[in-house]
């Protein structure tokens, strides 16, 4: 387990146990056989505990990172590494890689280089299963253009999935942060989709399990 619970997680926990009680607590009550008022009992910690995990802290972040270095934004796995050709903001050729957080993940996101938030962008969407191509179209989704001290531009999305109904960005428009930083959760879901520049040279592949603030995903060239 992290270092303690980020405090973006703090209220979910409060609601998320007072309703598990209240509901394990009215199951007891009624008058039925032990077994199951044991297992209501059961059930409701490891539901409270289950929620306590989402918004615990990472064990370690990077603490000196580099400038050309691109670090995870997220704990989970790489789902997609492709060429796509990205139309809104750069109106050319990136490098897709994203990142599945599943239900054990840690939620919180992570910038993923020493930088300069340029622009933010909330989407309300669908909540498709983040694993899905069209999620990255069609979820909702906070969209984030950041400018790395390289130069070089990279955009970040932050994509609620099946299970998230929520995304959550921290920092704000023209705000510089460093990588490994904590920049947003993604309430109980579920993806994260990094744009990179077409000559980034990529450390990872397809099913790696990455660790958020910590590990190299590739390297900028400039």
């Amino acid at each position: 387990m992290g270092k303690g619970i980020h405090p973006s997680g703090y209220s979910n926990i409060l609601v998320s146990s007072i309703i598990i009680i209240l509901l394990s607590t009215g199951i007891v009550l009624i008058p039925i056989y032990l077994f199951i008022k044991i297992i209501a009992i059961l059930s409701a910690i490891i539901l409270i505990l289950w929620v306590v995990l989402f918004f615990r802290k990472p064990k370690k972040i990077v603490e000196s990172p580099i400038d050309d270095i691109i670090y995870s934004p997220a704990f989970g796995e790489v789902v997609v590494i492709e060429k796509i050709f990205e139309d809104k903001y750069f109106n050319e050729e990136r490098i897709q890689l994203s990142i599945f957080m599943s239900m054990s993940s840690i939620h919180l996101n992570f910038m993923p280089c020493n930088g300069k938030l340029l622009k933010k962008e909330h989407q309300r969407g669908h909540n498709y299963h983040a694993r899905k191509a069209k999620a990255s179209m069609l979820n909702e989704m906070s969209t984030l253009i950041i400018q790395s001290n390289t130069g070089k531009q990279l955009l970040m999305r932050q994509i609620a999935g099946a299970m998230a109904r929520r995304v959550i960005t921290f920092i704000n428009e023209n705000e510089y942060a460093k990588a490994g930083d904590t920049i947003g959760v993604i309430r109980f879901g579920s993806r994260v989709d990094l744009l990179l520049p077409i000559d980034t040279e990529l450390y990872v592949k397809l099913g790696d399990k990455v660790k958020g603030g910590w590990t190299q995903l590739g390297k900028l060239k400039y």
